[in-house]
């Protein structure tokens, strides 16, 4: 399980799916500090950030994807995963 993330991103890569964003995060600006994830989803710019961040603090409120960004993170030395959603409101 905890390489389905990086798995799901290498075959993006490889199938050129992945968002614009992400297949030129590297150039985006400053690659270091603390990277926040809101909305992890199934984690394939969480596994972006931890090759270029110190720390990565991912989100996802959605019960479904969050073992897999569990698992991902038990083994990465620098992201976290909340299992929670962020919001000024409840909803």
């Amino acid at each position: 399980r905890r390489y389905r993330i990086p798995f799901r991103f290498r075959l993006a890569q490889l199938e050129k799916s992945l968002e614009p964003e992400l297949r030129c995060l590297e150039f985006l600006g400053p690659n270091r500090g603390t990277a926040i994830d809101i909305g992890a989803n199934e984690g394939l710019y969480t596994y972006a950030f931890s090759r270029l961040y110190t720390r990565v603090l991912a989100f996802e409120i959605n019960d479904a994807l969050v073992p897999d960004l569990e698992a991902y993170c038990r083994h990465s030395l620098n992201t976290e995963i909340h299992a929670v959603g962020l919001s000024s409101s409840q909803g």
